[in-house]
């Protein structure tokens, strides 16, 4: 799930958030059934074109 701190300011990081459909989430107001699934995604750097496909 990322980070435990900030690349810009190297300090830890009070919540994620996520994206869905079109608006962001705090993934700390979550369900824990949720917060379980969210940890599993896979994630991918998309600046970086040879992680994405």
């Amino acid at each position: 799930m990322g980070t435990s701190e900030c690349p810009v300011c190297g300090k830890p990081v009070a919540d994620t958030y996520a994206r869905v459909v079109g608006f962001y989430t705090p993934v700390s107001s979550y369900q824990k059934i949720r917060k379980n699934e969210f940890s599993h995604r896979k994630w991918y750097n998309v600046l970086s074109k040879g992680e994405v496909m």
